[in-house]
């Protein structure tokens, strides 16, 4: 039901620079199993025929969102190495995937996709042609764009609670609570005293059965440009279960 990520896939976002929020997934191990080309939604069905028909290589992602096939390069195990950031000019949430070895992006807004790749006008075209045509949200969740079930989103921010609360207790007087069941990380916080409190305060979420969603409360490039979704990957117990991280001004 939700998605599968590896933090390296989170390699560049520091250097996104971007209003709408940016969020990144990608599998770990095995590329993720696309949702069926063939879907119920007649709307989503003809926009992705329109964007084949224009020759983009476009696909439904893990929750239902049309994704495009993007020239962003992707290695071995998954990372991305993040040229230029994503553009800014677009409205809405911005994601990633990466599928068979391919990094393919969703977008709110045409105008999302870098100017260089030659898909806005494309995908601008399509959302004309298929007006009915509505992007699924790029939170976690099923095919129908819901979040996490009510009792685990409950547990979830009953464990994130707990977590800030240690953090507070352990010199980080303002880690904030839990927003949306997802772990706000302050703008003051740096990658060294981010491994430092999830190594005292982690074991509690480790018992979790939701994937760990986590906000950056600041830019993309807080931390003093440090990439603090790096850090994940030494605390393996805490992503087991999936890995999401938002970072920019715009809304989840």
């Amino acid at each position: 039901m939700f998605r599968s990520t590896h933090p390296r896939a989170f390699a560049g976002l520091a250097a996104a620079a971007v209003c709408a929020s940016f969020l990144l997934a990608a599998c770990s191990g095995a590329s993720p199993e696309p949702s069926p080309q063939a879907t119920d939604d007649a709307a989503t069905e003809k926009f992705i025929a329109c964007l084949q028909a224009g020759g983009l290589d476009a696909r439904t992602g893990q929750n239902g969102r049309v994704l495009v096939k993007v020239p962003i390069e992707v290695d071995s195990e998954g990372g991305i190495e993040m040229g230029p950031p994503p553009k800014a000019g677009g409205g809405g949430n911005v994601s990633l995937e990466i599928i068979d070895g391919s990094a393919y992006q969703g977008v709110d807004d045409a105008d999302s996709f870098l100017e260089e790749w030659g898909i806005a006008p494309i995908y601008a075209d399509c959302e004309a042609e298929v007006p009915e045509f509505e992007q699924p949200s790029a939170d976690f969740g099923g095919p129908d764009g819901e979040g996490l079930d009510p009792e685990l989103d409950a547990a979830q921010t009953e464990l994130l609670l707990a977590f800030a609360e240690c953090a507070r207790e352990n010199g980080v007087a303002d880690f904030p609570d839990p927003e949306d069941a997802s772990m706000v990380l302050p703008e003051s916080i740096d990658e060294a005293t981010l491994r430092s409190i999830l190594t005292a305060c982690g074991d509690d979420l480790a018992d979790s059965e939701a994937p760990l969603s986590v906000r950056l409360q600041g830019s993309p490039g807080q931390g003093g440009g440090e990439d603090l979704g790096r850090v994940f990957e030494d605390f393996p117990e805490l992503t087991d279960k999936g890995l999401m991280v938002s970072a920019g001004a715009g809304e989840r």
